[in-house]
């Protein structure tokens, strides 16, 4: 028996053309592919997710929040960097919020927000 385990994307279980379909034809009947459980509760969640109102407005902040403390220049995660230390706050960077593993991104950006939230009320 061989298997494989992804996150159901169609590269990967298309059914004439994806690695799984490939693998079947290799190896016969007793290939087995399986979408990765950790992937199907992200999928789950987001759909949640996007049905509060909020969510949307969420989102935007915290890439903002990236965009403008990381992406835009130095200036303002210096200044950033500089209005923690004047206020003794212990907070964090604005990490990314989109891309794969997009649970945990949320995660570190909310905690980042709460820690770092008069930081950024007193630079902006």
């Amino acid at each position: 028996m061989v298997g494989m385990c992804s996150d159901g994307a169609a590269n990967m279980t298309c059914i004439k053309s994806g690695l799984a379909a490939l693998l079947r034809r290799e190896v016969g009947e007793e290939f087995l592919n399986v979408r990765c459980l950790a992937h199907r509760l992200e999928l789950a969640v987001r759909d949640v997710f996007k049905t509060v109102k909020l969510y949307d407005k969420l989102m935007t902040l915290l890439i903002g929040l990236n965009f403008f403390y990381m992406k835009h220049n130095n200036k303002n995660k210096n200044g950033l960097i500089t209005t923690m230390a004047a206020l003794n706050v212990k907070g964090l960077l604005p990490p990314k919020v989109t891309g794969t593993c997009w649970l945990s991104h949320i995660y570190d950006a909310l905690t980042s927000l709460m820690r770092t939230h008069e930081a950024y009320a007193a630079h902006l």
